[in-house]
């Protein structure tokens, strides 16, 4: 497969590994990095988005709240509300813990999390965004997404305590089934 170039649909290209929406509103040309990586998964979920897009911009619904759901790591959306890599690191740096456990804290968010959220204010996350990164991403195993998930959930719980969201957007996304060999473990 390497070296065979993509089919790409109209206005979507790759930037530095991910993919790119490219469109017209409000008389300028938008250029907007997505959080989904140049596979059949993520190509499909680009165009879905492109093809929502379209339809908002000829109907004229497209408005600036609209366009910070859809695209919340943009950086034509502004406010003071932190990132999700801001709060995540904030998070960490107030957790007392082993040097090994904030060592496993911080890789995992950065590994899976991070890449697709840390531009993100951490109240435009939404289920929707979680699910779509979730699906577009090749996860190695059931106990490696479940386990990153966790980490995900804990994080946004802790910013529903500290009263940045009211509700946590990673709560209603279902954890996949612990592994066999992880429950006879628990016993």
């Amino acid at each position: 497969m390497a070296g065979k170039p993509m089919d790409l649909p109209p206005g979507i290209d790759v930037h530095y590994g991910s993919l790119r929406l490219r469109f017209m509103w409000e008389g300028s040309r938008r250029s907007e990095t997505l959080p989904y990586p140049p596979t059949q998964k993520g190509i499909k979920a680009a165009s879905q988005l492109r093809d929502q897009v379209t339809s908002l911009i000829k109907f004229n619904l497209l408005d600036h709240d609209k366009y910070a759901e859809l695209f919340p790591s943009s950086a034509a959306v502004v406010g003071g509300v932190p990132t999700f890599g801001e709060y995540a690191q904030l998070w960490l740096d107030s957790r007392e813990i082993t040097a090994g456990t904030r060592l496993n804290y911080k890789g995992t968010p950065n590994l899976y999390w991070v890449p697709h959220l840390a531009l993100v204010r951490i109240d435009l996350i939404t289920t929707t965004l979680l699910r779509r990164i979730v699906a577009a991403m090749d996860w190695t195993s059931s106990s490696v997404k479940r386990n990153a998930m966790v980490k995900l959930s804990t994080i946004l719980r802790a910013a529903v305590l500290d009263g940045l969201i009211t509700r946590n957007p990673a709560e209603a996304i279902q954890l996949p089934a612990r592994a066999a060999d992880d429950r006879a473990g628990d016993s």
